[in-house]
């Protein structure tokens, strides 16, 4: 039973929480144009301060940025959501002339509430606040990356899945050969769970906010290790669309970025083992050397392997991220040792010749002295597509496969023959 003086301090703590609600100032009119999953506020008149100051929001969101005068500085400042501090940075993939833009911050919402604590802003500096709700995600069911094999391609959510219900890429993909391999961090919250939700929240931060046609890695890396499928190739390579992640030079480059903010904070083991089954994967299948450099028109001497800041003026992957390329490096070419192995022995009678160039066909060839019957040829490349590829008989018992427009790298070749079903791992060069 309640006493009355237990009665009056609840009564007085509702009055208080309602006082403090209400005080809560409200974001100004939206600016700018509209957005389907994201609209712009303006923040003005606050009394900034270490304290934080509450904010109502006239729509609910499941991520915040910022956006501050060009000569101005995140400095201390921190927006509060559901209790927890996360500090503002300026958005380490900000071109000159985009605006002083922060970092997406994904929350556990969607919330219609944020407090803001920025000792040293003044209360007439003209803030932006960009709200997203990037619709409700589906929690995907972990792919299990650390069971790939050594140089395959690990499981991964495809664009279909998780940026389901929202407004699809604009079209037009450019691709190119890649030489280096960028790893990023995406200075976000590290405590979001619903993965899929943060990936959402960043394409349309790219999309809707910064005006990009896609998401701008080709990768993107959760927490707990699922691989996302990020900008859409439209049925071209994953690997080899040309993204928006590297300073405005990302010809010849593959942006990979791991979710949240490693500035301070070290990547988890499973976060760390994906990243490295797809950077082997990629330098097993285009024979790239982890350990060497590649020239770039940002750093003559960046690595096959490199972190954003290498080419530009970032903290980018962050800290914890960079201190430990040495040893992904060193680890990804052992994990490309055990993919070499030694050369396959031929399958009963059947050998296949190594291929030295995109224009040599495959041979297949018996040592016995007569013709054998071959059917289903087909190619499989390391993500599973399969390419059919035509076949004519040729003297000698041997069998010539037409290699046609096939890219450079590791391919799984799948032929019956004699009525058995073979499959040999075979590399193009």
């Amino acid at each position: 039973m309640k006493t009355p003086t237990m009665r009056s301090l609840l009564t007085l703590g509702l009055l208080l929480a309602v006082a403090t609600w209400a005080t809560a100032q409200t974001l100004q009119p939206e600016i700018g144009e509209s957005q389907p999953n994201l609209k712009v506020y303006r923040l003005s008149g606050v009394e900034y301060s270490a304290q934080p100051q509450a904010i109502n929001t006239p729509q609910s969101f499941t991520a915040i940025a910022f956006e501050i005068p060009e000569d101005q500085s995140y400095g201390k400042a921190s927006v509060w959501v559901n209790g927890q501090e996360l500090p503002l940075h300026a958005d380490p993939h900000r071109l000159p002339g985009e605006g002083n833009l922060s970092t997406l911050m994904s929350v556990e919402g969607p919330l219609t509430r944020f407090s803001i604590s920025a000792p040293g802003w003044s209360q007439d500096l003209p803030v932006k606040v960009f709200l997203i709700h990037s619709g409700e995600a589906k929690v995907q069911q972990p792919r299990k990356a650390e069971n790939a094999a050594a140089c395959d391609f690990p499981p991964a959510i495809p664009q279909s899945e998780w940026r389901a219900g929202l407004t699809p890429p604009d079209p037009g993909r450019s691709f190119s050969d890649v030489n280096n391999l960028i790893v990023h961090h995406s200075a976000g919250s590290n405590t979001a769970t619903n993965y899929t939700q943060v990936v959402r929240d960043i394409y349309v931060f790219h999309t809707q906010g910064r005006g990009w046609s896609d998401i701008g890695y080709n990768y993107v890396i959760a927490q707990n290790g699922d691989l996302y499928l990020a900008r859409d190739p439209e049925g071209g390579d994953q690997d080899r669309v040309i993204g928006a992640h590297f300073c405005g030079a990302n010809t010849g480059t593959m942006g990979v970025c791991l979710l949240g903010d490693y500035t301070n904070v070290v990547p988890p083991d499973t976060m760390l083992g994906t990243l490295e089954l797809v950077l082997a994967w990629k330098a097993y299948k285009d024979e790239m050397d982890p350990l060497a450099t590649a020239s770039h028109r940002l750093n003559a001497n960046l690595g096959v392997i490199a972190g954003h800041r290498d080419g530009c003026a970032t903290e980018c992957p962050g800290g914890q991220t960079y201190a430990r390329l040495d040893e992904m490096r060193q680890r990804v070419a052992d994990r490309m040792a055990v993919c070499d192995g030694p050369e396959p022995e031929p399958v009963d009678s059947v050998a296949i010749y190594r291929i030295t160039s995109t224009t040599r066909n495959i041979r297949i060839f018996t040592n016995l002295p007569y013709r054998f019957s071959i059917t289903e040829t087909r190619l499989i490349d390391m993500q599973g597509r399969v390419h059919v590829v035509p076949w004519q008989p040729h003297p000698l018992a041997t069998w010539e496969l037409e290699l046609g427009q096939f890219h450079p790298g590791v391919y799984v070749l799948h032929y019956v023959v004699a009525g058995e079903v073979r499959r040999q791992r075979i590399r193009v060069l």
